[in-house]
Formats: structure tokens, sequence, C-alpha cells
């Protein structure tokens, strides 16, 4: 992760690959692998990285990381739809009293206020309307 936080997503991908390689169940190894694949692709999910985040999913079902992250990199391709499902799942098979929980809840959330401006700037170019931008100058 250190690697990958100063942008050397090429080096730490393939130190998570040893690791991965070494601990096939290790569900944070293969996120961090995911994530930094990601990072390596200049943000898009390539299939190396899904496959990376679906094997931190096969390792530990219960663990909302691999969704959670997947959700992401599928966000920063406008795929807000899959994002809302996949992280919405996450939530109903979450105990009430599961600490990363509110977390969740928060960026579905988010995630609902987003796609709903989306919505409302879509509808609105549909009826020629010339859309308010969201941040106006002063």
């Amino acid at each position: 992760d250190a690697l990958a936080s100063r942008g050397d997503y090429a080096n730490a991908a393939t130190i998570l690959r040893g690791a991965v390689e070494k601990d096939p169940k290790n569900t944070d190894a293969w996120v961090a692998l995911g994530n930094a694949l990601v990072g390596h692709a200049e943000g898009h999910l390539s299939p190396a990285a899904l496959y990376a985040y679906r094997m931190g999913a096969q390792a530990d079902p219960a663990n909302p990381s691999p969704p959670m992250f997947l959700g992401l990199a599928m966000a920063r391709e406008g795929r807000f739809d899959e994002t809302r499902a996949m992280w919405q799942a996450v939530l109903d098979k979450a105990p009430a009293d599961a600490p990363w929980r509110k977390n969740v809840e928060e960026r579905v959330a988010r995630l609902d206020k987003l796609m709903e401006m989306i919505r409302q700037r879509q509808q609105q170019e549909e009826a020629g309307v010339t859309p308010t931008p969201a941040f106006a100058p002063r």
C-alpha cells in the first residue's frame, strides 16, 4: 500500500501479487492488489483488478471490503447503478451492529444524491432546459 500511495502502482501490484500467491485467503491483499491495478490503469477497472476484487470476496465472503472497493472502482467509471446495487447488498448482509455499517449507509446515501442529481440534469436536458450548474461562480 505504501508504494501505491506514492503512485508506484506497478511495483505495488508485483509485491501484492506475491502476497496473494503466498496466501490466497488474504482478502486485504487481494483488495490492495485490485486497488493497485485500478491505479495502474489510471482509474479504470481492468479485468485483472476485477479478478482481484472477486478473489478477495471469495476468500472472505463476509468481508465488506471487496465489494466496497469494487463498487468504488465502478463508480469512478460512471457505473452508479451497479455500485448502488453492490453496496446495498453489503448492507443487506451486514449485521445491525457492524462497526462499518454506518460508513456504508452514508456512502449509499451520497450515491443516491448523486444519482438523483444526474437524473434531474438528464430530465432538464431532455426538456430543453439549460441545467443549472451545481456550483455557480459568484
